[in-house]
């Protein structure tokens, strides 16, 4: 049970990094066509360190695998919420999690202005909603930690982000619904 916990908190935090930006462009948009570049100055949770960057291809540590699904929902070409779906493996271990942008795991208000409320483009916030999936609640439910009395939960870095595919057009296109990737992390 243990590692089916550790291996959905993964999954979820994964889901929610990847929710942002890559909704935004495809991989060959990408400045450095890496699907990871939304990534590129953040940084995960790390209590023994100031900063940590969240991708790291040399990350280390233990492995989950999986794939993250990101769902756009849109009246009128605005984006009102993003719904995210992260299933994990370690071994036969499968472990699903899911969560969305306005009520998940830390609620956001609606915001983008009065023509088109929600999240927007905002997608710095979009991805530190991932990370706190996978922070906050994958891994303490892998690792039995974070909570009162319990050890500080460890620290996670993005290793892969693979196999990325979008609908096309930009965001605010109706045709451009959401997008998934395959993805690794690395829990220290």
């Amino acid at each position: 049970m243990t590692a089916a916990r550790t291996m959905v908190g993964v999954a979820v935090a994964a889901g929610m990094l990847l929710t942002a930006a890559p909704a935004l462009r495809a991989d060959s948009a990408a400045p450095t066509g890496n699907a990871a570049d939304f990534l590129n100055g953040i940084n995960c949770p790390d209590p023994d360190a100031s900063t940590t960057p969240c991708y790291n291809p040399n990350a280390s540590g233990t492995k989950f695998s999986g794939t993250l699904s990101v769902v756009y929902g849109k009246t009128s070409g605005c984006v009102y919420n993003v719904y995210i779906n992260l299933t994990l493996q370690q071994g036969n271990l499968l472990l699903p999690f899911t969560t969305d942008y306005l009520n998940g795991v830390r609620p956001h208000t609606v915001f983008g202005g009065s023509s088109c409320p929600g999240p927007g483009d905002n997608e710095v916030e979009q991805v530190k909603t991932i990370i706190d999936l996978i922070y906050l609640t994958a891994i303490p439910i892998v690792y039995s930690c974070g909570g009162s009395g319990q050890p500080a939960c460890p620290s996670f870095q993005v290793k892969a982000i693979t196999n990325f595919v979008s609908t096309t057009g930009p965001l605010s296109s109706p045709t451009s619904d959401g997008f998934s990737a395959d993805v690794t992390i690395a829990v220290r």
